[in-house]
């Protein structure tokens, strides 16, 4: 069950890159009690509420990154968020799925916030 959790949250050209980091990963995940992993992926995944009616209420200036391959949160969803976000940045990487962070650290703009666009200055 967890390689294909892990299929479908990061890319086959990472997993094919990058075997030593997708093997540890995949470590990480079969060390977990197996119940209460497929109660969390439950839970994230077949019993999460629709929250889309909370995201016009973020007032914070917001990065949305999203993976082009990513089947968890697929792009069109990444972009619906984005557009409800009032303050917010759509940033598509093209060569990740879920775990941009992990599959494409030099690529992803998580840490530096590089992605958002700079305010105009206040007068």
């Amino acid at each position: 069950m967890m390689r294909e959790v892990q299929g479908s949250v990061t890319s086959a050209q990472w997993r094919s890159n990058s075997p030593e980091p997708a093997a540890a990963e995949l470590r990480v995940m079969t060390s977990q009690d197996p119940l209460a992993m497929r109660r969390a992926l439950d839970a994230a995944v077949l019993e999460r509420s629709d929250m889309r009616h909370l995201l016009p209420g973020i007032q914070a200036r917001t990065l949305v990154l999203a993976g082009a391959d990513d089947r968890a949160v697929p792009p069109v969803l990444s972009e619906e968020i984005a557009t409800l976000v009032e303050d917010a940045h759509l940033t598509v990487l093209s060569t990740v799925a879920h775990h941009a962070p992990v599959e494409a650290p030099e690529e992803s703009p998580v840490a530096s916030n590089s992605s958002l666009p700079k305010r105009p200055q206040s007068k």
